[in-house]
């Protein structure tokens, strides 16, 4: 799965980064947590949500080629040194009962920013030290890496409610970006000279040009750009963060507890399912287990919005978690698979950029809506929109192609 030399790099990195996307986990629950029992507004909660992504959508691309011109290593230092900076005037407000909306917004814009570039990096990085076998099997530890946050930060931040300010909680993912930081100067990559020499990378000193290939690259494979399309538009419909505490206070008149508890069991389903992808290296037939995987999802969503008790809720929001690694972790193989190295900064970014965009104005007119209608009716709106949006894709048939064998990346490259 590693190339030789590089198993403790692999390890340093995923470990230090498994922990600051835990530390993630647990401030993220504790502030959306915090503003709806202060506010008990989902479009509130949408603006926090959306703040936190929107800027990454629209300068991802333009800082992409970052990625693929500088060390990997130092990019990922300077944007936890960064991460960790920014929280403390956020830890300070709270501390001193000073926190206000302008001001997590600001944060949740620059951590985005920041967000845009370290995200595709960490994937490239790891990338460059994995054989091609591994690459199925890298997509799973991406999943269960995502999939902790979702289990052990609620179930961590609500336990910690009891005991302690949210300034001390904040504190606590403070100290994963540390962990973090300091991990990282004992990784070792692969020098993208040598790299380059070898054919495998090549610079560009035209950043221009850099931005131009890319977009190039994705304009020339249709499939691949039927396959971003497809989820950024089911991730409109699949987006929960800013409608399932309402849910929670409006159908089951409950409290952190069960927001942990719903969460939670989205996440132990996520775990189950990224450790079966990571152990055998995920499905063979990718984007068949896309297809199947992806109205699933929409099934799972739509039920959930109809559920009488908290425990069927529970019940399928687990049976969510099992489903999404698979389809996600099928999409990430593909694009490992195609796109070449030397391009993988650039795309990966496109590609974070216009998924998140999807997922973005699931959370403003989820949010918006589901003040007006109730959650529930925009949980069973969105499952219908992911079911119809693969049944078009299934009809339109160009995703197929990326299961034939005789295509290359090299080929995709030209």
């Amino acid at each position: 799965m590693l190339f030789p030399g590089y198993r403790v790099s692999f390890f340093l990195l995923t470990i230090g980064q498994f922990l600051s996307v835990l530390g993630s986990g647990i401030s993220t629950f504790t502030i959306v947590w915090w503003l709806t029992a202060k506010y008990n507004s989902g479009t509130l909660i949408a603006i926090q949500l959306i703040a936190s992504m929107l800027p990454g959508i629209l300068l991802g691309p333009f800082l992409a080629p970052i990625v693929d011109r500088l060390p990997r290593q130092k990019i990922m230092l300077v944007c936890d040194l960064l991460n960790a900076v920014l929280l403390v005037p956020i830890i300070a407000a709270f501390a001193l009962e000073k926190i206000n909306i302008p001001l997590l917004v600001l944060f949740a814009v620059l951590s985005s920013v920041l967000a845009a570039v370290h995200q595709p990096t960490l994937l490239s990085a790891c990338s460059q030290i994995i054989t091609p076998e591994g690459r199925g099997k890298l997509a799973g530890i991406r999943e269960f890496m995502h999939a902790s946050k979702s289990v052990f930060g609620p179930i961590i931040a609500t336990l910690l409610f009891n005991w302690f300010a949210v300034s001390q909680i904040l504190g606590v993912q403070l100290l994963t970006f540390i962990i973090s930081f300091v991990s990282l100067f004992f990784v070792k990559l692969p020098p993208l000279l040598d790299r380059e020499k070898q054919g495998l990378w090549t610079a560009n000193d035209d950043y221009k040009q850099d931005l131009i290939e890319a977009w190039h690259f994705m304009r020339r494979n249709r499939s691949l750009s039927i396959l971003l399309v497809f989820f950024m538009l089911v991730n409109i419909g699949i987006t929960l963060p800013s409608i399932l505490p309402l849910l929670v206070t409006q159908v089951f008149h409950a409290g952190p507890g069960v927001l942990a508890g719903l969460e939670t069991a989205y996440g132990i389903g996520w775990i189950v399912s990224s450790i079966a992808v990571t152990a055998t290296g995920g499905f063979s037939q990718r984007v068949q287990a896309l297809l199947i995987g992806m109205p699933a999802c929409g099934l799972c969503r739509a039920s959930l919005g109809i559920s009488p008790t908290v425990g069927l809720a529970m019940g399928f929001t687990f049976l969510y978690g099992v489903v999404g690694p698979a389809v996600n972790a099928s999409s990430t193989s593909i694009w490992l698979e195609w796109v070449p190295e030397r391009l993988q900064g650039r795309i990966f970014s496109i590609r974070n950029s216009l998924g998140q965009f999807g997922t973005t104005i699931g959370y403003l007119f989820g949010g918006i809506l589901a003040d007006r209608y109730g959650a529930s009716l925009i949980l069973v709106g969105g499952g219908v929109l992911v079911v119809a949006v693969t049944i078009l894709v299934i009809l339109e048939s160009s995703l197929f192609s990326l299961e034939q064998s005789s295509l290359s990346r090299e080929g995709l490259a030209e």
